[in-house]
């Protein structure tokens, strides 16, 4: 027996009908909860920011939000950005476990939808501009560095200590351990947080911390490098070669351009003017 419809169940003066009003009542008080439980539902999935029903649209992402969670079912070893009240889906087109590129749809202030907004998401990173500690005759201990090529710049370039912040590992903890696993350096007198940024502000790009490291010293019992040259280079596919500046040398570099990745050059800048 099929169950009574509420056309069934309601006259048209606002009384049951039937012959069974008890179990009718039953019926009524029902249909009537499930179609609230219904409308509970539609208003939670509408709301601004809810999750829609694209598998992709987990948050989380380089610039991290309250609540973000790494994607599981990704190969992309980061996390999901997602833009409340602005980003309605998100879909991989390619990913590695260092970077990841989507087309995500995208609420405007306007109102309009752009369902072709191209994202590009990078690992978190940190940049660390390193001065050692003076040695004996110096005024002032210098600047580490490296000159180095990369695949998208041409010729050399000088850029600081830098290198991937591994998931679930703090900004300032990535910083100390490629300190030391690039030069070796370590028990600075002084860390300063220069700040973390967003590299592409409509495209991503991931998110670079900023740090400063004064007085440090070598840890490494021999006094060589924790991580020699060749090492490094066969880590980050390209050769890398340490050099040590005065403040009047990085400031000529930074002025002519020789750090010639942004995140590099604001790394350098705001390491040198935090310490005017």
């Amino acid at each position: 027996m099929r169950p009574p419809r509420i056309r069934d169940l309601v006259a048209p003066t606002g009384k049951r009908v039937g012959s069974s009003p008890s179990g009718q009542s039953h019926w009524f008080v029902a249909l009537v909860g499930l179609s609230l439980l219904g409308l509970i539902v539609t208003l939670v999935t509408t709301l601004p920011g809810a999750k829609g029903s694209n598998a992709n649209n987990t948050r989380g992402g380089g610039a991290r939000q309250d609540g973000d969670r790494p994607k599981a079912s990704s190969n992309y070893r980061g996390y999901q950005f997602w833009h409340a009240n602005q980003t309605l889906a998100a879909r991989t087109v390619i990913e590695t476990p260092f970077a990841r590129a989507q087309v995500h749809t995208v609420r405007l202030e306007s109102g309009a939808v752009v369902d072709d907004w191209l994202w590009f998401d990078e690992g978190d990173a940190v940049n660390v501009l390193a001065r050692r500690a003076p040695r004996r005759g110096e005024a002032a201990g210098r600047y580490v560095v490296f000159e180095q090529r990369k695949y998208g710049i041409e010729g050399l370039s000088l850029a600081p200590v830098g290198g991937f912040v591994e998931l679930g590992e703090l900004p300032r903890r990535a910083a100390e351990r490629e300190l030391r696993e690039e030069t070796g350096l370590g028990k600075c007198g002084a860390w300063t947080e220069l700040g973390a940024y967003r590299v592409a502000a409509n495209r991503g790009a991931g998110v670079i911390h900023t740090f400063l490291a004064t007085d440090c010293v070598d840890v490494t019992s021999s006094g060589a490098r924790a991580a020699p040259a060749a090492a490094v280079a066969g880590a980050d596919l390209e050769a890398q070669r340490p050099l040590e500046l005065t403040k009047r040398e990085i400031l000529e570099a930074l002025r002519s351009g020789r750090f010639k990745e942004v995140k590099w050059t604001a790394t350098v800048a705001l390491a040198l003017l935090a310490e005017r």
